[in-house]
């Protein structure tokens, strides 16, 4: 690994004062910057007799380069290691250098200015772009942008381009007078040549910061402005776009305004520069990019001009906080290495959650922890359950030159949850209210103000406050790979016993042959008074000795632990469901066991409020669980568990009014009465309710029609043109049970064989499997044979085209053939075209069919015992 440039050289950077003559119609820019240096205390100085500097230099052309001791001046000669983006100064007998305790450099260059047309065009450096004239057809105005994380900056001027290394930027730019010019800070002075048409703006010094965060913009832009009251006074907030649209970025504005004083508040640090610019640009590879005082984002993610899609605005509100907070930690408190960016970036999506759940701006953000606990820690579990699950902080010592190299997208992800997690455990109180910890964490920028860091200070200082070992408890999560299950039963005595293994899906550490290593699981119990008992589990196993049996109510509170809970006892979830009104949504969402889902679900249904938070997940669990009884379950168990589901759907159906204005309600509420229509939908009651709801949407009135699918919309969606939509179509003709139909459905895949994604027309059709099994099987046998070998002609894109089209169908057939009788018809087909036809992937189909059985087969296992207890 390449030795970092701050331990490398004698001196260290704690000013740059740059300035830079960019003109818009050239490719190059010159430039040139003074920096000064002192003295490090790590400094490793070359037994030679020349003086030895390097500086990151990349794509620039060093036309000069002098170093000022006191009264004294020293030319340097330049060479490039031009791979690692470096350029070497070097004084020749110059050694004494080495002993001052500052010096100054200067250096002339000239540096590359990139032209960016497409998204496929890599925005860093400087780039530029041009856009069409309001009042012309001719691309005539001009944007040029910086992006210098995470190693850019150096494509811009001569530095130590590492995020060890802060110093303070002073920035000149002169360029075209036309243009508005923004940077880090507010502009200290401008001169205006008009004969020449040229301005010359110098900028005020920046704090310390890295230089990955430096930035400036140029260019053809409109703006809209506020004010902001911080603790030092009035600061303007401005937003600028591409001239013609500037009025989408209204709401983008307001919910800075509104944010950024409250971070302020809540951090008890002021924001330390006087003004906050945000810039929409047409391209931004990274999307957003947190420069501080100078925020970019490309214009595709924050401008709007409706606010009627709640997703959309509430995106923009996250991405607007979540650059905000960067100022905090990132900018001014920021990491020593880029193998800590999953930190950063986690911290600050976290962190935006918890403070548009505090600052309440949107009825939508008072539910954000929901979401969290639902489909994000589901995916980050369905990530870490693999034998394949990394560590978060993954020691990797790849060149890291752009954020796409740096950012790893599983470590950001369960970072998220970890940040959650360790927040809430801190306050012992696990209901998402962080006073404690954000005190802490406000105390902990004060103390470390404009430096950079390494994570393990973060948990120092939260162990410094605490009776938890943070330390161990950080180290448990962030250096041992996947996550617990954490298994609650009762022993002889009727004591609560937890225990905890790695959860890995579909195995156990112990038939892997892998460490079992305990974590540190806040266990957070919740007992029947209300109160939280905060227990860390650090061995193995635990007896719950001053928590009884029928004081337990569940473990893992609003599930703010990343760990999934698994209630082996069935009078501990009879204890459970008997205290049902003591439980969150968020309780309810991380209940895993078959039975206590039944349970609860009768609960939530029977409750005279409904939670459609959770009904939504209920319902789509138990979907789920259908899906596979059907398939791998005994028909006894399967129609048990069926008629008890359409039951509860009724009962849920006719509680609810169906006459009503759907825009009135939010998404939650929505996707349930989604879920229970197509529960229901074999059911009288429901099909006459969509026929109802049909109608009206194809004829009116326009309040069933959605705001954000206009008359014209509709109207193509109906023409079934674009290929997606005819995708659609395909897939929906094979949900008959019309044998006619079904006939008519396999006809056409014949005919249409050669048609892209073709096999999805034989979905529908396996949702009444038992009555189209063995038409399928004789169209799928008949068939076969002559489309493998038309898959296996080499060099063809026909060829290659059917293979895909052969396998999707064959995952879709093989998938519903699941009994004994099946499995031997399955055995025999294969063994039959495996000798009989070239190679054609049949043997890797069928596997894949197998692995995606396992978990349907795991679920269903459940079926006998809940037939049993229903």
């Amino acid at each position: 690994m390449e030795t970092p440039l701050i331990l490398k050289n004698s001196h260290q950077p704690t000013e740059y004062d740059i300035t830079l003559n960019v003109d818009h119609e050239k490719s190059n820019f010159k430039g040139s910057v003074t920096v000064l240096l002192v003295k490090s205390r790590d400094a490793t100085v070359s037994d030679g007799d020349d003086f030895e500097f390097w500086v990151n230099a990349s794509e620039l052309v060093l036309l000069s380069a002098a170093f000022d001791a006191q009264t004294s001046q020293f030319k340097a000669k330049v060479s490039y290691d031009k791979e690692k983006g470096l350029a070497k100064l070097v004084v020749e007998n110059g050694k004494e250098l080495y002993n001052q305790e500052s010096l100054s450099l200067e250096i002339g260059f000239i540096g590359k200015i990139n032209t960016i047309k497409t998204f496929q065009d890599v925005t860093k450096g400087l780039f530029r772009t041009n856009y069409l004239g309001e009042r012309s057809n001719k691309a005539t105005n001009y944007i040029l942008a910086t992006h210098c994380q995470t190693s850019y900056a150096r494509n811009i001027f001569p530095c130590i381009d590492e995020p060890a290394s802060k110093a303070k930027i002073t920035l000149t730019i002169e360029t075209n007078s036309r243009f508005k010019v923004l940077a880090n800070t507010s502009p200290e002075s401008k001169q205006v040549d008009e004969e020449r048409e040229l301005q010359i703006i110098k900028f005020k010094q920046s704090p310390p910061i890295t230089p990955s965060i430096f930035g400036f913009v140029i260019g053809d832009l409109d703006f809209i402005e506020t004010s902001v009251e911080l603790s030092q006074g009035k600061i303007p907030v401005r937003f600028y776009s591409a001239i013609g649209n500037i009025s989408g970025s209204a709401y983008a504005l307001d919910v800075a305004s509104k944010a950024l004083p409250f971070i302020e508040s809540v951090l008890v640090r002021e924001y330390p520069l006087d003004k906050l610019d945000f810039i929409a640009l047409p391209f931004l590879s990274d999307g957003a990019m947190e420069n501080f005082g100078l925020i970019t984002i490309q214009s595709g993610h924050i401008l709007v001009q409706s606010l009627a899609n709640k997703k959309v605005t509430q995106t923009i509100r996250q991405l607007v906080v979540h650059e905000l907070i960067h100022h905090w930690i990132g900018n001014n408190v920021s990491f020593d290495e880029w193998s800590h960016l999953w930190l950063n970036e986690a911290f600050a999506t976290w962190f935006a959650k918890y403070i548009l759940y505090k600052l309440d701006l949107d009825a939508s953000d008072k539910d954000v922890w929901i979401s969290q606990v639902d489909e994000e820690i589901e995916a980050v579990f369905e990530e870490d359950a693999s034998l394949k699950a990394c560590t978060v902080m993954n020691n990797s010592t790849k060149s890291i030159k752009s954020t796409f190299d740096a950012f790893q997208i599983p470590a950001y992800q369960k970072g998220i949850q970890f940040l959650r997690m360790f927040a809430n455990t801190f306050e012992g109180t696990f209901d998402d209210h962080l006073d404690k910890f954000t005190a802490t964490l406000a105390k902990f920028i004060q103390d470390n103000d404009f430096r950079s860091i390494k994570p393990i200070e973060i948990w120092k200082a939260f162990n410094n406050e605490s009776k938890i070992d943070f330390l161990a408890f950080a180290h448990s999560w962030l250096r041992v790979a996947g996550f617990p299950i954490v298994s609650v039963s009762l022993n002889d005595e009727g004591n609560v016993i937890v225990e905890q293994n790695r959860f890995l899906e579909f195995s156990t550490p112990q038939l892997e042959n892998l460490e079992n290593t305990p974590y540190h699981v806040p266990l957070a119990i919740r007992i029947n008074d209300g109160s939280v008992v905060n227990t860390i589990l650090t061995d193995r196993r635990m007896t719950l000795e001053n928590i009884k049996s029928t004081e337990f109510v569940v473990l893992n509170v609003n599930r703010t632990g990343f760990y999934r809970v698994s209630y082996e006892d069935l009078s501990v979830i009879e204890n459970i469901v008997n205290n049902f009104s003591k439980l969150s949504s968020a309780d309810l969402i991380g209940i895993i066991n078959f039975i206590a889902l039944v349970k609860f679900s009768e609960k939530l249904i029977d409750s005279p409020v409904l939670d459609f938070k959770v009904l939504r997940i209920a319902l789509t669990n138990l979907e789920s669980v259908e899906n596979s009884y059907k398939l791998y379950a005994s028909r006894e168990s399967y129609n048990a568990f069926s008629e008890w589901v359409v039951k509860m759907n009724a009962k849920l159906f006719n509680k609810l009014q169906w006459n009503i204005d759907y825009e009135t309600l939010n998404s939650h509420e929505l996707e349930t009465r989604a879920l229970i229509l197509s529960i229901g939908i074999n059911t009288a009651e429901v099909g006459k309710l969509c026929d109802t709801l049909f109608k009206k949407l194809l004829h009116g009135p326009s309040r069933f029609r959605s705001r954000e699918i206009p008359g014209a919309t509709v109207s193509h969606i109906f023409a079934g043109s674009a290929p997606d939509i005819q995708h659609a179509a395909i897939s929906s003709i094979g949900f008959t049970r019309d044998p006619a139909l079904v006939k008519r459905v396999l006809n056409f895949v014949t005919t249409n064989i050669e048609s892209n994604l073709i096999e999805t027309a034989l979905v529908g059709l396996q949702f009444n499997n038992e009555m189209n099994k063995k038409a399928l099987w004789h169209w799928f046998t008949l068939h076969y044979d002559q489309w493998a070998l038309k898959s296996c002609r080499a060099g063809s894109k026909i060829s290659a085209d059917m293979r895909k089209t052969l396998k999707g169908i064959t995952v879709i057939i093989l998938a519903g053939m699941t009994t004994d009788e099946d499995k031997k018809a399955i055995k025999e087909f294969v063994n039959d075209k495996l000798s009989k036809l070239p190679d054609h992937e049949l043997k890797e189909t069928v596997k894949l069919v197998e692995d995606s059985q396992i978990e349907k087969i795991k679920i269903s296992s459940s079926a006998d015992e809940l037939s049993t207890f229903l």
